[in-house]
């Protein structure tokens, strides 16, 4: 008994210290987005973030999260944002709380919300690898009706067969890089990668 405490003491320490890894890095994020600190699931539960905190309630089948200007969840509310069972609270980049939606029929989708100005200002739609969160910019790849051949993935290095087997079909997706300078997003231009169509 007193070898499984100790081993789960160990490895709740070992997460933690990741999470704060997460938390306090350049890139805050990492594929494929932790879950909230701590590894609280879907209930009440309180996260502090850079000085203000955040809430989360599961309610109706939905998640609410309620930013707050202090930490500890005190003072006053000043966001809340309503989301799905699957999304998570995945972590800060620069001044932004990103939220990650999940998977759903539109593909992958993260919301960006200011933490200074208390507003969503960006959702980010990709497909295929995770984005890279980098200082001043998120690179991604967008969602496309446009179908890929073997030859476009081949030049990638990206198996064609492998994708397209078990999948409901290979896509482009089109890179694209969310700037922090003017808070939008603009196409890197020729630059794509494959995905399959669940």
């Amino acid at each position: 008994m007193k070898f499984i405490l100790v081993k789960s003491a160990k490895l709740a320490l070992l997460f933690s210290v990741a999470i704060s890894q997460i938390c306090y890095a350049e890139n805050m994020i990492e594929p494929y987005f932790p879950g909230l600190p701590g590894g609280t699931a879907a209930s009440e539960t309180c996260s502090n973030y850079q000085g203000y905190s955040i809430n989360l309630i599961e309610q109706k089948g939905d998640q609410q999260f309620d930013l707050y200007k202090e930490t500890d969840c005190k003072g006053p509310q000043i966001y809340s944002l309503a989301l799905g069972i699957d999304a998570n609270l995945a972590g800060v980049w620069q001044s932004f709380l990103v939220f990650d939606e999940g998977t759903d029929v539109n593909g992958h989708s993260l919301r960006l919300v200011s933490i200074s100005n208390n507003e969503e200002i960006y959702t980010l739609a990709f497909e295929g690898d995770a984005p890279q969160f980098e200082s001043k910019k998120i690179i991604y790849f967008t969602p496309s009706e446009e179908e890929a051949t073997a030859k476009q993935c081949s030049a990638l290095g990206i198996d064609f067969k492998d994708l397209k087997e078990n999948s409901a079909g290979v896509l482009i997706g089109h890179k694209f890089e969310f700037l922090l300078e003017t808070k939008k997003s603009a196409p890197a231009k020729g630059q794509y990668t494959c995905y399959a169509v669940q």
